[in-house]
């Protein structure tokens, strides 16, 4: 039974391995990606429950931002609360654009943000323009617009301590090779395989 016991334990653990190794990166290895390789992008960060995320996904994104980036940071206070105004404003801005900056906009708790104004902004991210990147962050993404979800590549952060977050599969498929995606899924199937086997005994 200890032996069995053993085992269990043992391709748990392997299982675990495998099935994170495509899943769990660094953010901002894999944002500063994006933001290198795509013309415009849009980002979604669950922020989980710790109030101090927020800062230290301002700093890090601060920190591997270019010096000719231009950084908009918005919904952070009452002086930048997103509203239609600032919304209008910010897309004036955005519209100043030159071709070799690029503009990254930082928003907080996007899931605040009234309705009439997300309808508004939804329009800038279905079609954003060129050099222009969006990362939203929210504490509660159940209350996060599925219309907004489903135009951005979607994290969870879990706070600085390693900084490596859980990135959703769709969006790992569509940023890593299927070829690789495939071969990690082909040996989660093995050893869930074997654990089932062992399980049975």
């Amino acid at each position: 039974i200890k032996l069995k016991f053993f085992i269990f334990n043992l391709l748990c653990i392997c299982m675990n391995i495998l099935k994170t190794k495509n899943v769990n990166v660094k953010l901002f290895e894999k944002i500063n990606y994006i933001l290198n390789k795509k013309d415009s992008s849009s980002i979604i960060i669950n922020l989980g429950k710790n109030n101090k995320s927020f800062d230290e996904i301002q700093d890090e994104i601060k920190s591997i931002s270019k010096d000719d980036d231009h950084l908009f940071i918005l919904n952070s206070n009452k002086d930048n609360k997103l509203d239609i105004k600032i919304l209008r404003d910010l897309q004036s801005k955005l519209n100043l654009r030159t071709e070799n900056h690029r503009q990254i906009c930082l928003i907080k708790d996007i899931d605040f943000v009234s309705i009439p104004c997300l309808n508004a902004f939804l329009k800038i991210l279905e079609e954003p323009p060129k050099n222009v990147h969006f990362i939203l962050t929210t504490y509660k993404p159940a209350k996060v617009l599925e219309t907004i979800k489903s135009r951005c590549f979607s994290f969870h952060y879990y706070g600085n301590k390693n900084l490596e977050t859980e990135l959703d599969p769709i969006s790992e498929i569509l940023l890593n090779k299927p070829g690789d995606y495939m071969v990690e899924e082909k040996n989660f199937k093995k050893v869930k395989k074997t654990l089932d086997f062992w399980l049975k005994l």
